[in-house]
């Protein structure tokens, strides 16, 4: 932790002194900027979001969140990486491969998307598909 103008910033350092970017570590989202995303959700409850670039899913991996894609993050900088939660405005989420894969709203239907798997050289990047209907 670091204070910056004022105010203390969080980030994961590599053994040269590099902050790590854009990645997961320990199931935390460190930003483009290298500091821990605390800036959604509230404590631990989630919020949903998509960030404009790309998020690496661990330090070492070459598995990525494609850029645009839904994810939950909560205000302790936390990315939730499979199962089911309620967010912040109350609705039932799934997650998938840090992918959020389904909605339901309190009295609506529940809506799911696949989760695309798309491999490009030696990196994956997976991504909300269209929805899947029964």
């Amino acid at each position: 932790t670091i204070e910056l103008d004022g105010e203390e910033e969080t980030y994961y350092f590599d053994k040269s002194g590099e902050a790590y970017t854009a990645t997961i570590i320990s199931g935390s989202l460190y930003g483009i900027d290298g500091a821990l995303v605390t800036d959604y959700g509230d404590g631990g409850t989630y919020e949903q979001v998509s960030f404009d670039y790309d998020i690496r899913i661990d330090k070492s991996s070459s598995k990525y969140i494609k850029a645009g894609t839904p994810v939950l993050v909560n205000g302790n900088g936390k990315i939730k990486s499979s199962g089911s939660t309620t967010d912040i405005d109350g609705v039932k989420v799934g997650v998938k491969n840090y992918v959020v894969n389904s909605e339901k709203e309190d009295g609506g239907d529940e809506v799911n998307w696949e989760v695309v798997e798309e491999k490009t050289g030696d990196a994956t990047y997976y991504s909300q598909g269209g929805t899947i209907t029964e």
